[in-house]
């Protein structure tokens, strides 16, 4: 099995995202690939992802369950030319955000991504 030692892995701009990364049990004081990437994965953010829209509804509750409020939201065209779509959107709670149209989309035509 690969391993490696860490004590800090810095972003592009310097800035720590891990520190001091504890070894597996059995490593000898090394960091185990599969621990490295769990890690990575956790430092970069959980991300939630589903196709909205119902053809009557402009007011749009997307469950996430990411816990927090922190939250950066994307949405784009599901078919066509998967442009952008930027309207309001509402961090109603931990759990969800709210996202206001002028029309009601098309059922299933818009996919939104919430990210932490």
């Amino acid at each position: 099995m690969s391993s490696v030692l860490v004590n800090t892995i810095l972003d592009f701009g310097g800035q720590a995202l891990l520190t001091n990364l504890a070894p597996a049990a059995s490593s000898n004081g090394a960091v185990t690939l599969a621990q490295l990437t769990a890690a990575i994965a956790a430092a970069n953010g959980q991300t939630y992802s589903e196709t909205i829209g119902n053809g009557s509804s402009v007011s749009i509750v997307v469950q996430h369950n990411l816990n927090s409020l922190d939250t950066q939201v994307y949405m784009r065209e599901v078919s066509g030319d998967k442009r952008q779509i930027i309207t309001e959107v509402q961090h109603t709670s931990v759990n969800s955000v709210t996202v206001l149209f002028k029309v009601a989309p098309i059922a299933g035509s818009i996919k939104i991504i919430v990210k932490t």
